[in-house]
């Protein structure tokens, strides 16, 4: 019985070690390709053609891990492309990089991860760059996650990783042996 309860833990523990490695694997792959694609946007911003620094970086905002200098840097290209495009008087392609910056921003945006600085300063540049009411909507906050949320979501995750802590370290130790039965029924040595 505890062979079998070994067994399957060991499946188990192999099992999600596969999962995480995948997702790893992904993710690194994802940030390679973020690092390119920022790499290009920074050349297409030397260039002066804005419109693809824009799209580059914001595929590279999208791509990068999460509060990654990759993806800072990105957000810093798409807010440079669209004030050097608006002071070069191409209003057009500076409202396509706000409202990627704002995209991007929207994107990214998880319980744990807020981008909402990102997304107002997006909006203000666009609004800003139009001369008048962009056509973005304003952020209501609906969408966003409450610091609560982002708390309680933090502490489930630290009881979650404790809890599979306390598991495996209560698999680990050995099982008490039973002490051995005094008068005990059964055969007798014969004097």
């Amino acid at each position: 019985m505890i062979a079998a309860r070994r067994r399957a833990l060991a499946a188990l523990a192999f099992l999600l070690g596969a999962v995480i490695a995948t997702f790893l694997l992904a993710g690194a792959h994802q940030h390679r390709e973020a690092i390119r694609r920022l790499d290009a946007a920074n050349a297409a911003f030397v260039n002066k053609d804005y419109r693809s620094a824009a799209d580059e970086a914001h595929a590279a905002a999208l791509r990068a891990w999460p509060r990654s200098d990759v993806q800072r840097e990105a957000f810093d290209v798409l807010e440079h492309t669209a004030r050097s495009s608006g002071a070069a008087g191409d209003t057009a392609t500076a409202l396509v990089a706000w409202t990627e910056m704002r995209q991007a921003a929207i994107a990214v945006r998880s319980v744990l991860y807020d981008t909402t600085s990102w997304q107002r300063e997006a909006e203000e540049g666009a609004r800003a760059a139009s001369g008048a009411a962009s056509d973005l909507p304003a952020d209501d906050g609906r969408g966003a996650p409450s610091q609560g949320l982002r708390l309680a979501t933090a502490a489930a995750v630290l009881l979650a990783v404790a809890g599979v802590t306390a598991l495996t370290r209560a698999r680990r130790q050995p099982a008490a042996s039973p002490a051995p039965a005094r008068d005990a029924p059964g055969p007798r040595a014969s004097r």
